[in-house]
């Protein structure tokens, strides 16, 4: 997924919580850490495992509010990219990354057919290791999905 709706959605819904601003934006900002693993010419890889988010649950111990947020944030990137690709979500207890296909499909011939599609899909899981990476930092539609939900939601902070 790419890096602009994984800094939206986690900002949005902590907004939605009621808190300051600044923890919005703390929110989206950690959300956008897991993928650091490509400047270790890495993607998607062990920072996108769920023993990852777990561990940031020990922040509890140390700031109930900032260990939910770091935990709920990280968790959401892992979640965007599970519905988006491959993630290595069980490493180190399994070598396989996962991936989530869910849709529905309307086929209209002679009758109307609707099928929902629901797999949890696997794959050898090779440590996200790469020699050359390409990715969009947004596209069209999530640049316009990010604007929508921002300014809703700072919009509805002013008031």
């Amino acid at each position: 997924m790419e890096p602009l709706l994984h800094f939206s959605i986690p900002f949005v819904i902590i907004s939605l919580t009621k808190v300051r601003l600044r923890y919005s934006m703390l929110a989206g900002i950690i959300a956008l850490l897991p993928d650091l693993d490509v400047l270790f010419h890495a993607h998607r890889s062990i920072s996108h495992s769920l023993i990852v988010s777990l561990a940031l649950l020990a922040f509890l111990f140390v700031n109930r509010k900032f260990g939910l947020i770091a935990f709920f944030s990280w968790s959401s990137h892992i979640l965007l990219d599970f519905i988006d690709g491959y993630v290595p979500l069980f490493w180190p207890f399994s070598e396989e990354a996962y991936g989530l296909i869910f849709e529905g499909q309307i086929e209209i011939y002679k009758s109307l057919e609707i099928n929902l599609i629901f797999e949890i899909n696997k794959i050898p899981y090779n440590y996200g290791s790469f020699n050359n990476f390409e990715a969009p930092i947004f596209t069209f539609s999530g640049l316009i999905i990010s604007i929508i939900l921002l300014t809703i939601t700072l919009l509805s902070k002013r008031g």
